[in-house]
This record gives C-alpha cells, structure tokens and sequence, in this order.
C-alpha cells in the first residue's frame, strides 16, 4: 500500500511538471510566462527531492541486505560463503606482495555436552561469547567467521610464525579462563585450534582449510591445548619417538555436577617413548 501511494505520488509529480510545460508554449504575457517557469521549477524540485529519498532508502535496503548475507545473525562474525571468498581473495594479494598468511581452526572442546545439559540457549550465549573472545584477540584487519556450528575460522594477514602463536596462545588463554554464565548456570570452556601457513603449508584455499582442519583435530585428539602445528610443537621426528620432549596437555576431572574442568600439566615424555601412546596412557591414568 505505501510503495503504490508513492507511485502515485511521482506519477502526480510528473504529470503537473508536464502540463506546466505543454501551457508555457500557449502563454504569451512575459509575468504569466515568470509565473509558469517558477511554479515549474517548484515542481521539479520536489520531485528530484522525493526521487532521491526514495533512491535513499533504496539504497541503504541494499547494504543492510549486503551486509546481513555476509555476517551470521547469532554472532555477527562473517559467514561460511564470505569466508570463503574472502580467503581465496588474501591468498591472490599474499601471492601478489611475497607475504606470509596463517589459517587457524578453532573448535570448542565438548560442546555437545552443554547443549545437553543446559539447553541451546546456554549454548548460543557460549558461541556468541567465544565469538567475542576470538574477535577482540585478533587485529582489526583479520578475518574472522563462524565456520559452522561451534567452529570458527581466522585468517591471520601477512604475519609470521612468532605473532601467530602469540594470538593462539591468547586465544586458548581467554576461552579458558572466561566464566559462560547466564546467572543461573555457570561454565568453563577449552578450545583446539589448528594452524596452515602460507606458502609452507600449502599454497591454495582447501589444502590450507585441509591442513588446518587435521591439525585441529589431532590436537583434540591427543588432548593438547596448545594450537600450532602438531609436529612444530611436539619436537619429534617422523617415527614420533621423543628424547626428553615436554609436552603440554589436558588432564581432566569429572566435578560432582558431572562437567569436566581442564588443567595445564607438562609431562617429561621418557627417552624413546612414542609420544602419542605414552600420552593416551596418561590421559587414561588422569580421568
């Protein structure tokens, strides 16, 4: 109803301008004439005033519309689809300037769990609040999105190793010790994360999600909190035998409400031990 009174309106508008037009050609008398051109130009006037009124709000529709299909609506961090192309245009401009690039893969540890126990509005309240946590830990010029469910994603621009692990580790650090509450139910999180850098890593858009994405769950897998590459961080050789080797992971204790709190322990890994089984025994001593 109120975009057709609005044509209606213009079409008013138009016609009123076209009739002062065709009756100027008629008048004779030059104060008839000065009456005509004034009370057209009015005319016009308003009308190029409501035409662009109209072209205003048409034109902020589209941006909020452009904006809404690139952000996610719980956490308004960018989405899956941006992601995307945001990460193949990076890759472009790394490859055009000889810059470095990192992709972390980030996902909450047992999330599940607290759907289960206090409901998906608890649960929206710990995505969004990580989504916070991530963002606010990151430079202004990064990208991050909400990969899917309860995994995010962050391209790291042109920054070296050093820096990187700096942001994980800041990452990992605030998740931890943030209280998820709602005040009624209160909870602690960990989080994995994965890292790919480009070129070393590999030099396209899904081997990098790819690597990243192993990478992630082998640090999930093995109980590590620490987010950088696997062999990076464990110092051993392809036969995964350790020679004095400190690692850091995650020994867990069930609380008597039944949720899991997390605490840093640095294991001395003996001589000749493989890393992985020797760290799986011990998670099972632990638990």
């Amino acid at each position: 109803m109120k975009n057709s009174l609005k044509y209606i309106i213009s079409i008013i508008f138009l016609s009123l301008f076209v009739i002062i037009l065709l009756k100027m050609s008629y008048i004779t008398e030059r104060k008839n004439l000065l009456i005509a051109n004034t009370v057209g130009l009015c005319f016009s006037g308003i009308g190029i005033f409501y035409s662009y009124l109209i072209w205003n709000k048409i034109m902020k529709k589209y941006h909020l519309l452009m904006k809404n299909s690139m952000l996610d609506g719980m956490t308004g961090l960018y989405t899956h689809k941006f992601f995307m192309e945001r990460l193949d245009g990076e890759l472009g401009r790394a490859e055009r300037h000889n810059e470095n690039l990192t992709l972390l893969f980030l996902d909450l540890d047992k999330f599940k769990r607290i759907n289960d126990t206090y409901g998906h509005l608890f649960g929206d309240m710990v995505i969004k609040d990580t989504s916070n946590i991530i963002k606010n830990n990151v430079r202004t010029h990064d990208v991050v999105a909400r990969y899917g469910g309860e995994e995010y994603a962050v391209i790291l621009v042109n920054s070296n190793k050093e820096e990187c692990m700096k942001t994980v580790k800041r990452i990992r650090e605030n998740v931890e010790n943030h209280i998820f509450t709602n005040n009624e139910e209160s909870e602690r999180m960990t989080i994995s994360i994965g890292m790919a850098q480009y070129p070393e890593d590999s030099n396209e858009a899904k081997g990098l999600i790819k690597f990243a994405d192993e990478k992630m769950y082998e640090v999930k897998k093995l109980g590590l909190i620490d987010a950088s590459k696997l062999g990076t961080q464990i110092k051993v050789g392809k036969n995964k035998k350790a020679s004095k080797t400190n690692i850091k992971f995650v020994k867990s204790t069930v609380t008597q409400k039944g949720s899991i709190r997390f605490s840093d322990e640095i294991v001395g890994v003996p001589d000749g031990e493989n890393v992985e089984k020797y760290l799986k025994s011990l998670m099972k001593k632990n638990n």
